[in-house]
C-alpha cells in the first residue's frame, strides 16, 4: 500500500517540482504581453512634450544620471537602494499621463526582476544554507525531484534575489526616464556633442524612435488577423491549427515587410536632411551647462567614482 501511495503521489510532486520551475518565466510573460500587451508598448514609446522642470534638464546631465545609479545602487544598502528607486518613479508623477507611464514601468520592472529571484528561490541547494548558517526552506520537495534542481521555497533567498535586481531596476527606469523626457532629436544631439561617433548616435537615436513604429505594425497586424477570425481561443484542431499556424507565419512576414518599409522611409528623410557621418551639422538648438548642471555633473561623476573605488 505504501508503495502503491508513492507511485500516485510522486507525479504530482514532479508536476509541482516543474510548475515552480516554470513559474518565474510564465509570471513575466503575464506581465509583458498581457498586462502592458503590443498597444502599450506603442503607446509608451509615443514621445510627448511636457513642461515641467525634466524636460528642461539637459540630456547630457540624464545620461549621466542613468550611468550613475545602477552604479550606486550596487554600493548602498538594500533599503536605501529601494528608496533611490522609489524616488526615481516619483519623478514620473511630473510627466504627461503618469499614471499611463506608471502602469507601464511597474509590470516591466517586476518582470525584470521576479524571475531570476524566483528561480534562485526554489533552485539553491539545502548544503548553501547549511554552509552559511541561514535559514532554510519554507517547505522542501522529496528528494527524488531534486534531479530537476528544484528544492522548495525559501523567503530569504527570493528576498536577496529581488534585492539584488534593484540595480537592474534602477538602470531600467533610468533609462525610460531619458526617453520620455527627451526628444529624439535632442538626444541625438546630446550624443553628438558627448563626442559618440555620429553614426553610432543616429544608430541608437533610430532604433529608439523604432520601437513604437514596430509595435504598431504589430498591433496592426493582430487587428487584421482577427478581423479575419484567426483566435487562439477556439477549441484547437488538426486543421484550425494548420490555419493558425499558416496566419502567424503570414502575420509575421506583413511586420516584416512593413517595417522595411519604414526603414526606407528613415533612410529617405535622413538624405533629404543631409546627413553624413563625416563632417560637422548645424542643429536649431544647441545645449549648454548651466552652473547648477556642472555642479549636478561632478556630483555624479563623485559618486560614481566612489561606487567604482568601493566596488
Amino acid at each position: 500500500m505504501p508503495g502503491l501511495l508513492s507511485l500516485l503521489v510522486s507525479p504530482a510532486y514532479y508536476a509541482l517540482a516543474l510548475l515552480m520551475l516554470l513559474a518565474g518565466p510564465l509570471i513575466a510573460f503575464y506581465l509583458i504581453w498581457v498586462v502592458i500587451g503590443v498597444r502599450g508598448y506603442a503607446s509608451i514609446f509615443n514621445y510627448k512634450s511636457g513642461e515641467s522642470f525634466l524636460f528642461k534638464v539637459d540630456p547630457r546631465l540624464k545620461l549621466l544620471f542613468a550611468l550613475v545609479l545602477p552604479a550606486l545602487a550596487d554600493q548602498l544598502t538594500r533599503v536605501a537602494a529601494f528608496l533611490l528607486l522609489l524616488f526615481m518613479l516619483l519623478t514620473y508623477l511630473w510627466m504627461p499621463d503618469p499614471r499611463e507611464k506608471l502602469a507601464f514601468m511597474v509590470p516591466l520592472l517586476l518582470s525584470a526582476i521576479l524571475p531570476s529571484a524566483w528561480l534562485d528561490a526554489v533552485s539553491v541547494p539545502p548544503r548553501f544554507f547549511r554552509r552559511l548558517g541561514l535559514g532554510g526552506y519554507l517547505f522542501t520537495l522529496p528528494r527524488y525531484v531534486w534531479s530537476l534542481h528544484v528544492y522548495g521555497f525559501s523567503p530569504v533567498v527570493f528576498y536577496f534575489g529581488l534585492s539584488s535586481g534593484l540595480g537592474v531596476a534602477l538602470a531600467i527606469a533610468a533609462s525610460f526616464f531619458i526617453v520620455f523626457t527627451t526628444p529624439p532629436s535632442d538626444l541625438l544631439r546630446s550624443l553628438t556633442k558627448s563626442k559618440v561617433p555620429s553614426p553610432l548616435a543616429f544608430s541608437l537615436t533610430v532604433a529608439i524612435t523604432a520601437i513604437p513604429m514596430i509595435l504598431e505594425n504589430i498591433a496592426v497586424t493582430l487587428d487584421v488577423l482577427r478581423s479575419r477570425g484567426v483566435t487562439l481561443r477556439a477549441r484547437p484542431t488538426l486543421l484550425s491549427s494548420y490555419y493558425t499556424l499558416k496566419a502567424a507565419l503570414l502575420g509575421v512576414a506583413n511586420v516584416v515587410i512593413l517595417t522595411v518599409k519604414d526603414a526606407q522611409d528613415i533612410a529617405i528623410s535622413a538624405d533629404l536632411r543631409a546627413f553624413s557621418p563625416s563632417g560637422k551639422r548645424s542643429y536649431y538648438r544647441e545645449f549648454k551647462f548651466s552652473l547648477a548642471d556642472w555642479v549636478a555633473s561632478l556630483i555624479m561623476i563623485g559618486a560614481f567614482t566612489w561606487a567604482v573605488l568601493r566596488g
